[in-house]
């Protein structure tokens, strides 16, 4: 990063509208008018070379970005930023070239762009407002900017939770359709007796195979453990005979 050397106090925004860039940089010139000025912008337009042309200072130096980092020597005791840059380094690059003091026009639609420099420098940069150039009171800092963010996070979030709606009464026909699949209850079944081949009947299925042939259920008792099969085998045997 290259080096600053002004301190952070004369350090200064000025927000202001797009329009009233030129009255408000003719104001800060007559009021430096002792100081050697830098006036840099990303790319320099006919208006604002007229209007330091009509000032006819020759304390005041215009020029762009790119021709400013390609004079590593130009510097001066006031460096007024008349827009914000794309990058924020570059902006750092712009402060390398102010021995004294630094100000900086941001309207409305470059904040975003200040907010990035702010976060690169690691601290908020001094506002001055003058009502007669500006529609705002003060621009956010990076504290309130983080706190507009995080609400819009947390709304996000509730946005996307799911809402339960209670459900509207069901109609005859409704009802009358989830009757017709509900899961009917079975009757009990009884014991009717056996038939001629001294098989048990009963009423209805029952789910129960457990029970004797006159309908009880089998106590855990009558239950015949089963015989043990297969052949015991003597582990010596399986041992290889020795040679």
């Amino acid at each position: 990063m290259a080096e600053i050397s002004i301190k952070h106090n004369k350090h200064r925004v000025y927000p202001t509208l797009p329009t009233k860039k030129i009255a408000l940089l003719q104001k800060l010139l007559s009021e430096n008018q002792n100081k050697n000025i830098i006036v840099v912008s990303a790319k320099t337009n006919e208006e604002l070379t007229t209007a330091l042309n009509d000032i006819n200072e020759t304390k005041v130096t215009l020029i762009d970005d790119r021709t400013l980092y390609l004079d590593k020597e130009l510097q001066a005791e006031l460096l007024i930023s008349f827009d914000v840059p794309q990058k924020a380094i570059v902006y750092i690059s712009r402060l390398s070239h102010a021995t004294d003091t630094a100000y900086v026009f941001v309207s409305k639609e470059e904040e975003n762009l200040l907010y990035s420099v702010e976060r690169l420098l690691g601290r908020a940069i001094k506002q001055e407002v003058l009502k007669e150039f500006s529609d705002v009171t003060q621009l956010k800092t990076p504290e309130e900017r983080e706190a507009i963010k995080e609400r819009k996070r947390e709304k996000n979030l509730k946005d996307e939770t799911p809402t339960f709606k209670s459900k509207a009464p069901a109609s005859k026909e409704e009802e009358a359709k989830a009757a017709q699949w509900e899961k009917k209850k079975k009757a009990p079944s009884k014991f009717l007796g056996k038939d001629e081949n001294g098989k048990s009947q009963f009423s209805g299925k029952t789910g129960d195979r457990n029970h004797s042939f006159d309908g009880t259920p089998r106590e855990r008792k009558d239950y015949k453990i089963p015989k043990k099969t297969g052949r015991s085998v003597s582990i010596k045997g399986l041992n290889k005979k020795e040679d």
